[in-house]
């Protein structure tokens, strides 16, 4: 037998994603015959994810090579090296890629997307329309073919499991710091509003802020498409006092981020869900106004 090298764990930033809804999603793949689309469907969707903020990155920074990226079940797991604070930014963009292609996964082939997005449309995964909630964190990490060893893994599914509780991706609490050192960013402001804090204190990733690079024919095609998804999970799990919150919340983010962007009113409103008065959530949409005004 070789004797392998010792390996230590090093120093990483890490993404535990968790697919709400991925029991169903499998169930009704095998009844429909449908468990090779399906895969395909995912896999489609998070490479495209992954291409793009590959190609967003800033040029010359981070090692993309070094990027762990795997599909576990309902868990998506992502790790890259704590090197600098563009690391961070990377695994920011990144995540919420991954949670916008997740929800509307298939863009208007008719639109004009900026370059970086310029890819062939998902057509395999247009029925995924599926939303994550997760937790990024920082900490020691070892992963192999054949092992993981990680701290930071743990610490990621915990945050996830206790914080999480809504479809977000929170920033571990007491970490933020981390991830918010901003100098060498080309666009301090883009950056500043990925990271959104939501009515309890804690921070998350603000994934539609990615729409803000769109053109605006394009972005207003991907919101009214988020707002339909949106709809359609409120109906269908309106009365199921268990998993209907999770969709108000996401109902008052949307309309958080349809008052935060930069559309005229009129459109702004046509865009945004109506009736949304989940108490407490509120709260989200009137920080995003409030931040608009300042």
């Amino acid at each position: 037998m070789t004797e392998r090298q010792p390996t230590d764990c090093t120093e990483h930033c890490l993404a535990y994603l968790d697919i709400l809804g991925f029991k169903k999603f499998v169930n009704e793949a095998v009844e429909e015959d449908a468990t090779a689309q399906k895969i395909l469907a995912l896999r489609v969707a998070v490479d495209r994810a992954k291409e793009q903020a590959r190609k967003m990155r800033k040029a010359g920074q981070g090692r993309w090579d070094d990027l762990q990226m795997q599909i576990l079940s309902d868990a998506i797991f992502i790790a890259l090296p704590s090197t600098s604070s563009f690391c961070k930014r990377t695994m920011q963009m990144l995540v919420g890629y991954i949670q916008l292609s997740l929800a509307v996964p298939n863009p208007g082939e008719d639109l004009t997307w900026p370059m970086a997005l310029q890819l062939p449309p998902c057509h395999s995964a247009e029925d995924l329309h599926l939303f994550v909630r997760g937790a990024i964190v920082e900490g020691p990490h070892y992963a192999a073919e054949d092992i993981l060893f990680s701290p930071a893994w743990i610490e990621g599914y915990m945050n996830e499991t206790k914080h999480a509780v809504f479809p977000r991706v929170v920033l571990c609490p007491g970490k933020l710091d981390a991830f918010d050192s901003y100098e060498d960013a080309r666009n301090r402001l883009f950056w500043q509003n990925m990271v959104w804090r939501d009515f309890d204190g804690l921070p998350f990733i603000n994934y539609l802020n990615i729409l803000t690079e769109y053109p605006s024919e394009a972005l207003e095609w991907t919101l009214r498409e988020h707002q339909h998804v949106i709809i359609r999970k409120i109906r269908q799990y309106g009365t199921d006092l268990r998993v209907a919150p999770k969709y108000w919340w996401l109902a008052s983010y949307h309309n958080a981020f349809c008052r935060f962007a930069d559309i005229d009113p009129d459109t702004a409103s046509n865009l945004a869900i109506p009736n949304v008065a989940l108490p407490g959530h509120e709260q989200l949409g009137a920080w995003a106004a409030k931040e608009q005004s300042q």
